[in-house]
């Protein structure tokens, strides 16, 4: 867990309001110290205590557009997502976000932009994937396909383990 490599360094000094996983722009917030760490973890931020704002609706300042270095729209894609048209967001580029944190960083109104557009990205998949399918067989021709792939993909994993 994190707590290990808290303990490592250290210990906690005092004014530390919130963790953050991998890095200040696309990192997540760490709840508490026992998330444990996985082999992607990129490093923790341990961020001094500050006065975080409040968030506030939304107030289409464009502030969020000019940061975005993809060109996408924030602002409509996360009003889009938050109405649970995931349609509309994905039609407006929110496949293409890279995630950055641009947007989140200079929003006046102190959104989490991104977390907002990884949750989006993950409920437009499932929505687009089961509107796909038409029939029960293709939905079941899916499944298989999923289960076959993770199987070789086990497969592989155990021979990879049996050989080192």
């Amino acid at each position: 867990p994190f707590s290990a490599l808290i303990a490592y360094c250290g210990g906690m000094k005092e004014g530390i309001y919130e963790l953050v996983s991998g890095g200040p722009m696309m990192g997540f917030d760490v709840p508490d110290e026992s998330v444990p760490m996985v082999k992607g973890s990129g490093g923790l931020l341990a961020l001094p205590d500050k006065k975080k704002g409040p968030t506030f609706p939304c107030v289409s300042c464009g502030k969020c557009v000019q940061h975005c270095p993809m060109g996408l729209m924030p602002n409509r894609m996360f009003r889009n997502i938050k109405n649970g048209n995931y349609a509309e967001a994905m039609a407006l580029g929110l496949m293409d976000c890279k995630e950055c944190g641009c947007c989140s960083f200079s929003c006046p109104s102190h959104i989490d932009l991104v977390q907002g557009f990884k949750l989006g990205k993950k409920i437009g998949r499932k929505k687009t994937w089961h509107q796909n399918l038409k029939t029960e067989k293709d939905i079941q021709q899916q499944l298989i396909k999923k289960y076959l792939r993770n199987l070789r993909n086990w497969q592989r994993t155990l021979k990879f383990q049996l050989a080192g």
